[in-house]
């Protein structure tokens, strides 16, 4: 039985049980869907995990996209709030799939592995996306040698993929997000053409 565990509706792990013993029973389910929203509760009452599990860059990238911070100066206090120091080269990267190839694999478990082949950059869910946000001092968004495994990343799981030019500016993240969706777009596009 699976149950996800969320704070502010982002799931943030997820509560396995196997069968071991004996056999489930309807109010198993009823009893881990109880345990995990209780870890719910108390992981939001906790500010270190939110710190140490990296939520507080997804709720800050998450209001980024949104538009809820609009000005340089906001934006500067909570990337020093979060220890995050920005570099100067910014790129955007979307990664999404069919949702019948998630059926198997939890997306946020995909988030996770992504945005550790991916160096310098944090990852966050964003409506059924994978939205990595790349922050480095590098003119490319990868580091030598880690876009080929990232490559192999996507095709193993049949994932698509599609990254915004470089930018300079967190108040411009909205606008490279839309290029990083539109680009996976126009490459469904151009395969379907082929």
């Amino acid at each position: 039985i699976l149950s996800n565990i969320t704070i502010d509706e982002k799931i943030v792990a997820q509560l396995a049980v196997l069968e071991y013993e004996r056999p489930f029973k309807k109010s198993d389910t009823d009893l881990i869907a109880l345990f995990a929203n209780v870890v719910s509760l108390e992981l939001q009452k906790n500010i270190f995990f939110q710190n140490v599990s990296g939520i507080g860059y997804e709720y800050f990238i998450t209001d980024l996209l949104d538009g809820k911070i609009k000005n340089s100066r906001s934006i500067d206090e909570r990337a020093k709030a979060l220890s995050w120091h920005l570099k100067e080269n910014f790129f955007v990267l979307t990664v999404t799939a069919e949702k019948h190839n998630l059926s198997n694999t939890p997306l946020i478990y995909l988030k996770n592995l992504a945005a550790n082949l991916v160096s310098d950059s944090k990852a966050v869910l964003y409506y059924h996306h994978i939205v990595l946000v790349i922050n480095t001092s590098r003119k490319e968004p990868f580091s030598e040698g880690s876009m080929n495994e990232f490559i192999e990343f996507l095709k193993a799981n049949h994932l698509k993929c599609g990254i915004s030019r470089c930018f300079h500016n967190l108040e411009d993240i909205r606008e490279h997000y839309e290029q990083s969706a539109k680009a996976i777009e126009l490459g469904i596009r151009m395969k379907r053409q082929d």
